[in-house]
C-alpha cells in the first residue's frame, strides 16, 4: 500500500468539528475557519456529495498537526473518566504524623 500521509504540506486542524480538513485549510491561508467550514459544507451539498468524498480522502491523506500540548492521549482521557474526583486531590504527598495520642471516645 502506498503512504501518502506526511506528503501534503498543510496539516489538518486540531480544532476540529468533523476531521479537520476545513480548519486546516483556514489555518494555512489565514481565512476565517467559521466562512471556510460553511462555505465547504454549501460545495458539499451543491455537488450532492461528490465533494463530500474528496473532504474524506483530504481527511486521510492530510498529516495531523505535531503539538504535543494540544494532543489528547487516549490513556489520558480514559483515566480522565474513570478516576474519581478523591483520586485527582491526593496527588498531593500524604503527611505523616508522629508522637499522636489515642483515646477512646464513650
Amino acid at each position: 500500500m502506498l503512504n501518502f500521509k506526511g506528503s501534503l504540506k498543510i496539516p489538518k486542524s486540531n480544532d476540529r468539528l468533523f476531521m479537520g480538513v476545513f480548519g486546516g485549510f483556514a489555518e494555512h491561508f489565514g481565512w476565517s475557519k467559521t466562512w471556510t467550514r460553511v462555505i465547504g459544507t454549501v460545495l458539499i451539498m451543491a455537488s450532492h456529495g461528490f465533494l463530500f468524498l474528496v473532504y474524506l480522502l483530504l481527511g486521510w491523506l492530510m498529516p495531523d498537526k505535531t503539538n504535543r500540548d494540544e494532543n489528547i492521549n487516549l490513556f489520558d482521557l480514559f483515566n480522565s473518566f474513570t478516576s474519581s474526583s478523591e483520586d485527582k486531590m491526593q496527588k498531593k504527598p500524604r503527611k505523616n504524623i508522629t508522637d499522636a495520642e489515642e483515646h477512646d471516645v464513650k
